[in-house]
C-alpha cells in the first residue's frame, strides 16, 4: 500500500500505490523546484548496501559479532532457518512494495499506451529492452523518462523515474491492477510545474516521502550543501528486519548453533555490553536507556507504555525487537512505524525505542477524522485503531493478519466471529 504524500489546500492528501503506508508532514527543508531531464539516463543514485554486516570471528567455538552495535544483514539469510515464513513472504505485498523493473515485475500496459488528462499527456512504451515513459505538457516538446523501479503491487502500482541529483520522482498516471487501466491520481484539478504537489515537485519526491516504507533500513543520505540525495537500502523491499530490527546478532547467535551442533564449543555467543548505560530524567522510576545492552547480553527496551524492562530470554537469541515477550501494543506499535499518519522526531528511527519516541503521530484533526472519530482521509490504521475497544482489549494486528504475508486470516465473516460470539476466546474475556 504505498502512499504518495502531498500538501493541498485542504491538508495532506495521500495516495494509495501498493500496501505499505506511512507518510509524514513535510520537514522544512525546501529543496529547489527539479527540472525534467533529457532523454538521457540519469546516473543511478540509489545504492543497495550490503545492509553492514560486518566480519565475525569464532574464538573457542564462540561466534562474536565484530561489530558492537546491531546491524542490518540481507534478509535472504533468513532463509536457512525460517524457510516457512521466508516462503510465507515472498509474493506479498510486502516483498513486492518496490523492485526493479523488469518484464516479471512491471504490471502496467507499456505497449505504446497513451493516457491524457487537462494539459498533461503520457506515453508508456518499451524501448531497447527499457520501459520509458514520455511526458508533454501542452504543445511543449515530450520528455522520456526511463522506468527503474515499480513501486506497489496491488491495487495499483506506480513507477519510479530518475531526476537529477540522485532524485527519483513517483509518476502520477498508476496502473490499476484491478481494472487493468491506467489513471491519474489527481483527477479533480491540474498540477502545474512549480507547485510541490506537481509530480516534479518535491512533495512527489520518493527519497523524501516513500522510500523509508517501501525497502529496509532506508537511508535518505541528503546533503544540504548540494542540494542533492545518495540514499542507500539494505534491502529493496520491507524485508524481516524492517519489522524485526538489525539482525546482525541474531544472526551470529543463530551461527553459533550450528558451532555448537558440530561439537566445537558452546552453544551461544557472548554479546559484549555495546552501549553506555544512561538514565532517563522526568519520572518516578529511572528509565534505562532502550539501546541499552546488559551484561549478560540481553536488551534493555522500552515497552509501549513507556516503562523500561528487561527483555525476555528471546533476546539472549541477539533479537532487538522480541515480539514474544511483548504485549499487544508492542507489536502495534512496530507496525506503526509505516503504518500511521506520523512525522520523524528524530533523524534515526531505532527499532529498539518506543514507537513514540521515534515519530510524532497525527493527532485527531478535523481534517482527518470525522466528527464521531470514523476515518476520514488516510491515516494508515494505527491513529483510529488505537481509538478503539479492540486495541484496549489488547487485540494485536496478527489477531486478523497472518504477520508474514500479512494476508487476513478469513475472507469473510468468520475472521469477526473467531472473538464475536456469545463465548469469546479466553484471551479477549471483555472484546464483545
Amino acid at each position: 500500500m504505498y502512499m504518495l504524500c502531498k500538501e493541498v489546500r485542504y491538508g495532506l492528501v495521500l495516495l494509495v500505490a501498493g500496501m505499505i503506508g506511512g507518510c509524514g508532514k513535510a520537514p522544512s527543508t525546501k529543496l529547489a523546484p527539479l527540472e525534467p531531464p533529457p532523454e538521457t539516463r540519469v546516473a543511478h543514485e540509489v545504492t543497495e548496501t550490503d545492509g553492514g554486516e560486518g566480519d565475525d570471528t569464532v574464538t573457542g567455538g564462540v561466534v562474536t559479532p565484530s561489530l558492537r552495535v546491531p546491524t542490518f544483514v540481507k534478509d535472504v539469510s533468513c532463509r536457512e532457518c525460517h524457510e516457512e515464513q521466508f516462503a510465507d513472504w515472498l509474493g506479498s505485498d510486502h516483498e513486492r512494495a518496490m523492485d526493479h523493473a523488469t518484464a516479471e515485475t512491471v504490471l502496467g500496459d507499456f505497449n505504446d499506451a497513451t493516457f491524457s488528462q487537462f494539459e498533461e499527456h503520457w506515453r508508456f512504451f518499451i524501448e531497447a529492452g527499457t520501459y520509458k515513459v514520455g511526458y508533454r505538457s501542452g504543445d511543449d516538446a515530450e520528455q522520456v523518462y526511463p522506468v527503474e523501479y515499480t513501486f506497489g503491487v496491488r491495487p495499483l502500482q506506480q513507477y519510479l523515474v530518475p531526476f537529477p541529483g540522485g532524485r527519483y520522482q513517483c509518476v502520477p498516471v498508476a496502473w490499476d491492477v484491478i481494472e487493468k487501466r491506467w489513471y491519474h491520481l489527481y483527477p479533480d484539478e491540474p498540477m502545474r510545474e512549480g507547485d510541490p504537489i506537481h509530480w516534479t515537485g518535491r512533495l512527489q519526491n520518493w527519497n523524501y516521502m516513500c522510500a523509508e516504507c517501501h525497502s529496509t533500513n532506508v537511508q535518505k543520505g541528503f546533503d544540504n550543501d548540494t542540494n542533492t540525495f545518495k540514499t542507500t537500502f539494505s534491502d529493496i523491499n520491507v524485508g524481516c528486519q524492517a519489522c524485526h530490527g538489525p539482525g546482525s546478532e541474531h544472526a551470529a547467535w543463530a551461527e553459533s548453533k550450528k558451532v555448537s551442533a558440530n561439537g566445537q564449543g558452546s552453544s551461544a555467543p557472548s554479546f559484549p555490553r555495546t552501549w553506555e548505560s544512561r538514565t532517563r530524567q522526568g519520572s518516578s522510576k529511572t528509565k534505562l536507556d532502550p539501546r541499552v545492552r546488559g551484561d549478560d547480553g540481553l536488551l534493555l527496551d522500552s515497552r509501549s507504555d513507556g516503562a523500561s524492562r528487561k527483555s525476555s530470554p528471546y533476546n539472549d537469541h541477539g533479537l532487538v525487537v522480541d515480539f514474544k515477550a511483548g504485549d499487544g501494543a508492542y507489536q502495534v506499535d512496530q507496525c506503526a512505524r509505516c503504518h500511521s499518519r506520523r512525522a520523524p522526531a528524530q533523524a534515526e528511527d531505532s527499532h529498539a525505542r518506543a514507537f513514540l519516541d521515534n515519530f510524532q503521530l497525527s493527532t485527531l484533526q478535523e481534517t482527518l477524522y470525522f466528527p464521531d472519530g470514523q476515518i476520514q482521509d488516510e491515516v494508515y490504521v494505527y491513529g483510529s485503531f488505537v481509538q478503539s475497544r479492540m486495541y484496549h482489549a489488547g487485540i494485536r494486528c496478527t489477531d486478523c493478519h497472518d504477520p508474514h504475508n500479512a494476508r487476513l486470516l478469513a475472507s469473510d465473516n468468520s475472521l469477526c466471529v473467531r472473538c464475536h460470539q456469545e463465548f469469546p476466546p479466553l484471551e479477549f474475556p471483555t472484546v464483545l
